[in-house]
């Protein structure tokens, strides 16, 4: 057995002094971690996953039933891309989400163009872009981190609250 009887009061004693300090702390991070968890996860997301899933649910079941032809509206799928990368750019708090916004809009855009055969190329140059700009927003998503931390400011992706340590 690791800890003895013998240890276990010296350890308690080590210990009690502590408790009273830490559980308020503990408490206040738990608060602030949800506070910001509610602030970037609002039940709107929710409503709009879940109308699109029931819409295209309905328009499957229609094209099934021979009353509308779903497929040919499947190609217009990259509109959503497009609508939620602007919804991010107008929502944005940082320069990390307005850069995201803006690549999922211009992914969109791409694909949409390449689906209304606007402009043809492959997909082989949408997946090596898709993946650089991931990387340019986690770099750009550090850089502002650290500079905001460098300050004793928090960064504007948090909420507007800076961790506590213990």
């Amino acid at each position: 057995m690791l800890l003895d009887n013998q240890y276990a009061p010296n350890l308690r004693d080590k210990i009690a002094p502590d408790v009273p300090d830490r559980i308020p702390r503990k408490i206040g991070r738990l608060e602030d971690k949800m506070q910001r968890r509610q602030y970037r996860y609002s039940g709107a997301a929710g409503i709009v996953i879940g109308s699109i899933i029931a819409l295209l649910g309905l328009g499957l079941l229609l094209d099934n039933m021979a009353i509308v032809q779903f497929h040919d509206m499947l190609k217009y799928w990259p509109a959503l891309l497009i609508a939620y990368g602007i919804s991010q750019i107008l929502s944005s708090q940082g320069t990390s989400n307005l850069i995201f916004g803006g690549e999922v809009a211009l992914i969109g855009a791409l694909v949409l163009l390449n689906n209304l055969d606007v402009v043809r190329f492959s997909f082989d140059y949408i997946w090596p872009l898709a993946m650089i700009a991931f990387g340019l927003g986690m770099l750009v998503r550090t850089i502002d981190r650290k500079l905001h931390i460098g300050r004793g400011t928090a960064p504007p992706a948090t909420g507007g609250s800076v961790p506590h340590s213990l």
